[in-house]
Protein backbone atom coordinates (compact mmCIF):
# COMPACT_ATOMS: atom_id res chain seq x y z
CA UNK A 1 0.00 0.00 0.00
CA UNK A 2 1.50 3.43 -0.93
CA UNK A 3 1.56 6.20 1.15
CA UNK A 4 0.09 9.87 -0.85
CA UNK A 5 1.84 12.79 -1.12
CA UNK A 6 0.51 14.29 1.57
CA UNK A 7 1.11 11.27 4.32
CA UNK A 8 5.06 11.28 2.80
CA UNK A 9 4.99 15.37 3.87
CA UNK A 10 3.93 14.72 7.14
CA UNK A 11 6.07 11.56 7.98
CA UNK A 12 9.44 13.56 6.97
CA UNK A 13 8.05 16.79 8.78
CA UNK A 14 7.89 14.71 11.63
CA UNK A 15 11.00 12.95 11.71
CA UNK A 16 13.04 16.09 10.86
CA UNK A 17 11.97 17.98 13.91
CA UNK A 18 12.65 15.00 16.13
CA UNK A 19 15.90 14.74 14.68
CA UNK A 20 16.32 18.82 14.84
CA UNK A 21 15.64 18.58 18.82
CA UNK A 22 17.28 15.06 19.73
CA UNK A 23 20.56 15.63 17.55
CA UNK A 24 22.96 18.71 17.88
CA UNK A 25 25.16 17.94 14.63
CA UNK A 26 22.12 17.92 12.81
CA UNK A 27 20.95 20.98 14.03
CA UNK A 28 24.35 22.78 13.03
CA UNK A 29 24.73 21.79 9.99
CA UNK A 30 20.45 22.72 9.35
CA UNK A 31 21.28 26.08 10.69
CA UNK A 32 24.90 26.15 8.42
CA UNK A 33 22.57 25.54 5.04
CA UNK A 34 20.25 27.97 6.16
CA UNK A 35 22.57 30.70 6.92
CA UNK A 36 24.33 30.08 3.14
CA UNK A 37 21.31 29.97 1.26
CA UNK A 38 20.29 33.22 3.10
CA UNK A 39 23.60 34.72 1.77
CA UNK A 40 22.87 33.84 -2.12
CA UNK A 41 18.93 34.63 -1.52
CA UNK A 42 19.57 37.81 -0.05
CA UNK A 43 16.56 39.23 -2.03
CA UNK A 44 14.39 36.38 -1.56
CA UNK A 45 14.85 36.19 1.82
CA UNK A 46 14.41 40.13 2.07
CA UNK A 47 11.07 39.79 0.13
CA UNK A 48 10.12 36.95 2.86
CA UNK A 49 10.51 38.92 5.92
CA UNK A 50 8.85 42.04 4.31
CA UNK A 51 5.64 39.93 3.69
CA UNK A 52 6.14 38.20 6.97
CA UNK A 53 5.94 41.21 8.77
CA UNK A 54 3.03 42.58 6.95
CA UNK A 55 1.24 39.34 7.91
CA UNK A 56 2.22 39.26 11.41
CA UNK A 57 2.17 43.19 12.56
CA UNK A 58 1.93 42.26 16.12
CA UNK A 59 4.43 39.34 16.44
CA UNK A 60 7.12 41.54 14.79
CA UNK A 61 6.21 44.46 17.18
CA UNK A 62 6.35 42.51 19.89
CA UNK A 63 9.82 40.71 18.58
CA UNK A 64 10.98 43.86 18.09
CA UNK A 65 10.30 45.51 21.46
CA UNK A 66 12.33 42.17 22.97
CA UNK A 67 15.26 42.23 21.03
CA UNK A 68 15.46 46.30 22.21
CA UNK A 69 14.81 45.21 25.91
CA UNK A 70 17.60 42.79 25.24
CA UNK A 71 20.44 45.39 23.76
CA UNK A 72 18.98 47.65 26.53
CA UNK A 73 19.51 44.89 29.56
CA UNK A 74 22.57 43.61 27.77
CA UNK A 75 25.08 47.10 27.86
CA UNK A 76 23.18 49.89 28.93
CA UNK A 77 26.24 51.82 28.10
CA UNK A 78 26.24 51.52 24.58
CA UNK A 79 22.84 52.47 24.36
CA UNK A 80 23.84 55.82 25.67
CA UNK A 81 26.88 55.91 23.45
CA UNK A 82 23.99 55.44 20.59
CA UNK A 83 21.99 58.33 21.48
CA UNK A 84 25.20 60.26 22.30
CA UNK A 85 26.65 59.62 18.77
CA UNK A 86 23.10 60.20 17.13
CA UNK A 87 23.05 63.90 18.16
CA UNK A 88 26.21 64.18 17.25
CA UNK A 89 25.41 62.88 13.70
CA UNK A 90 28.29 60.41 13.78
CA UNK A 91 28.85 56.62 14.63
CA UNK A 92 29.13 55.32 18.09
CA UNK A 93 32.70 53.73 17.39
CA UNK A 94 34.35 57.26 16.81
CA UNK A 95 33.03 58.36 20.34
CA UNK A 96 34.27 55.24 21.83
CA UNK A 97 37.73 55.93 20.09
CA UNK A 98 37.80 59.58 21.48
CA UNK A 99 37.41 58.07 24.59
CA UNK A 100 40.15 55.72 24.27
CA UNK A 101 42.10 58.05 23.04
CA UNK A 102 42.14 60.72 25.90
CA UNK A 103 42.01 58.27 28.26
CA UNK A 104 38.80 58.84 29.48
CA UNK A 105 39.53 61.73 31.40
CA UNK A 106 38.61 65.39 30.78
CA UNK A 107 41.41 67.01 28.80
CA UNK A 108 41.52 70.05 30.91
CA UNK A 109 41.68 68.96 34.49
CA UNK A 110 42.42 65.62 33.79
CA UNK A 111 38.94 64.43 36.38
CA UNK A 112 37.15 61.53 35.23
CA UNK A 113 33.21 62.50 36.00
CA UNK A 114 30.34 63.99 34.26
CA UNK A 115 32.04 63.46 30.80
CA UNK A 116 31.25 65.40 27.48
CA UNK A 117 32.76 65.23 23.96
CA UNK A 118 33.29 68.76 22.71
CA UNK A 119 34.38 70.08 19.45
CA UNK A 120 37.53 71.58 19.27
CA UNK A 121 36.54 73.71 16.47
CA UNK A 122 32.98 74.55 17.44
CA UNK A 123 30.31 73.28 14.41
CA UNK A 124 28.95 76.92 14.56
CA UNK A 125 32.62 78.28 13.19
CA UNK A 126 32.48 75.08 10.76
CA UNK A 127 33.95 72.19 12.88
CA UNK A 128 32.90 69.07 12.05
CA UNK A 129 32.51 65.67 14.17
CA UNK A 130 35.58 64.23 12.91
CA UNK A 131 38.46 61.97 15.17
CA UNK A 132 40.61 64.90 14.88
CA UNK A 133 38.11 67.36 16.50
CA UNK A 134 36.14 65.74 19.13
CA UNK A 135 37.74 65.53 22.86
CA UNK A 136 36.66 64.84 26.34
CA UNK A 137 36.20 67.17 28.42
CA UNK A 138 34.02 67.36 31.85
CA UNK A 139 31.11 69.39 31.79
CA UNK A 140 32.51 72.40 34.05
CA UNK A 141 35.61 72.71 31.25
CA UNK A 142 33.08 72.46 28.26
CA UNK A 143 30.61 75.27 30.00
CA UNK A 144 33.77 77.32 30.75
CA UNK A 145 35.22 77.05 27.50
CA UNK A 146 31.75 77.79 25.23
CA UNK A 147 31.96 78.42 21.57
CA UNK A 148 35.68 79.53 21.50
Amino acid sequence: MSKTVEERRAWAREYHKQRYQEDPEYRETLKKRATAWNRVNKEKVAVFVKNWRIANVERDRANRNRIQKLRVARNPEWNKLKKLANSHGCLPVLLLHVEFRDNYECQSCDTNEDLTFDHILPVSKGGQTTFDNLQLLCRSCNSAKGAK
